[in-house]
């Protein structure tokens, strides 16, 4: 396994990985020590893989969460975005730990959830216990935009000033899922009822701590 740096220090490149083949586990801890070093690991060359090798993989570094707990149900989208019959919950078929993302069409209908993550943030943000890790697995890019763009948070904590940093080391930030729905889907439909009630409003320290490596960082 090569290691080659990201500008910015946003995260590491990892080369000379198939992650079709068995990994020892030697080899996995080299991975994800390089992964709590950098925040952000991008394992090239992996398009050939299957749906299994990429569940048992990534199940390595914990229990997977299944699609988007608490707000996966498909009334919240409109009609525009995907029709209930054809793909209910946007995973695919036989494997639901794999939400899918496309704006690609067959017979009229969305293969995937075609807008998503278009705004700065952690995953599951809005919930008592946000994502420890997200994987991402690019099976086909278009030529110029749709970029996925990463930030290392420990970076960027480390890089304001000593002010700033005890102004804001004992805030918290307070995250609204029923609030933001409407700033950032416009024209997707209302959260109903039910999910408003299932995602109540949460608060996270504005500055985090890791719980591994005690490093700390801004939290989005």
């Amino acid at each position: 396994m090569e290691i080659e740096l990201i500008n910015n220090r946003a995260g590491a490149r990892l080369h000379g990985l198939d992650l079709s083949k068995p990994i020892a586990a030697t080899v996995f801890q080299q991975i994800y020590e390089t992964y709590l070093e950098y925040a952000n690991i991008v394992i090239t060359r992996q398009k050939h893989i299957t749906p299994t090798d990429y569940v048992q993989f990534c199940s390595r570094f914990g229990e997977i969460v299944p699609g988007v707990p608490s707000t996966s149900y498909h009334n919240k989208y409109s009609e525009s975005d995907i029709s209930r019959d054809d793909a209910p919950n946007y995973t695919l078929p036989d494997h639901p730990e794999i939400f899918v993302i496309s704006n690609i069409e067959k017979n009229g209908k969305p293969t995937g959830l075609s807008k998503a993550g278009l705004y700065w943030h952690s995953d599951l943000y809005y919930t008592d216990n946000p994502s420890k890790v997200t994987f991402l697995l690019a099976k086909e890019i278009p030529a110029y935009g749709g970029d996925t763009l990463i930030l290392n948070t420990y970076e960027l904590f480390a890089a304001m000033p000593g002010a700033l940093k005890k102004r804001v080391k004992g805030m918290k930030i307070r995250h609204s899922w029923t609030k933001g729905w409407s700033y950032l889907f416009p024209n997707r439909a209302p959260l109903s009822l039910e999910e408003q009630s299932s995602t109540p409003d949460v608060e996270h320290p504005l500055v985090g701590r890791h719980p591994e490596t005690g490093r700390s960082f801004l939290f989005p």
